[in-house]
This record gives structure tokens, C-alpha cells and sequence, in this order.
């Protein structure tokens, strides 16, 4: 069962300083990687790859072409696509 935290609630106080400790510390070892993205595109993430995931790709490996998208979507349980979309509104909800 889930917790329901208040607004003054000090444990809500406690998780959100843990949290935001964890998310600074995340922020800045990830940030060279995005500016490396941004500024080298596809070459960053075909580098990245290999430096983190050891995987062998080329710039052509990154496009996937429609028929393979259907091919997944359709390996995907109804009910866990219906979860999807319902998580999906949910987030662009909170976030209007």
C-alpha cells in the first residue's frame, strides 16, 4: 500500500532533499553526454553505444524503419499498450 505524503509532512520534506541530492549528482555526469549529442548527433550516440553498451552500430543502425515499429507493437499486450496511454495522459496532464 502506498503512502499518502502531505504537504507538511516531514518525511515528504526528507524524500524530497534525498531526491534532489540524487538528481544533481545524476544532472551533472549526464550533462556531457547530452551537449555531446547535441553538438555530434548521431556520431555521439553511435560512440556512446559502444563506450557503454559495447555494441558495434553504424549511423544506419539508428533509423528504424515503419515496418519494424509495427512488428513491436505488435508483439505488445493489449492491456499493457491501454497502461501506456493511460501513463502517457496522465504525465502531459500534470504537466499543463
Amino acid at each position: 500500500m502506498l503512502k499518502i505524503m502531505g504537504a507538511g509532512d516531514s518525511a515528504l520534506d526528507s524524500f524530497l532533499r534525498r531526491a534532489g541530492t540524487g538528481l544533481e549528482k545524476v544532472t551533472g555526469e549526464v550533462a556531457p553526454i547530452i551537449n555531446q549529442v547535441r553538438e555530434k548527433g548521431d556520431r555521439a550516440l553511435v560512440e556512446f553505444t559502444r563506450r557503454y553498451d559495447g555494441a558495434e552500430i553504424s549511423n544506419g543502425d539508428l533509423q528504424v524503419e515503419k515496418r519494424e515499429i509495427e512488428e513491436a507493437y505488435n508483439l505488445v499486450e493489449p492491456e499493457f499498450l491501454e497502461v501506456l496511454r493511460q501513463s502517457m495522459n496522465n504525465i502531459k496532464e500534470f504537466h499543463q
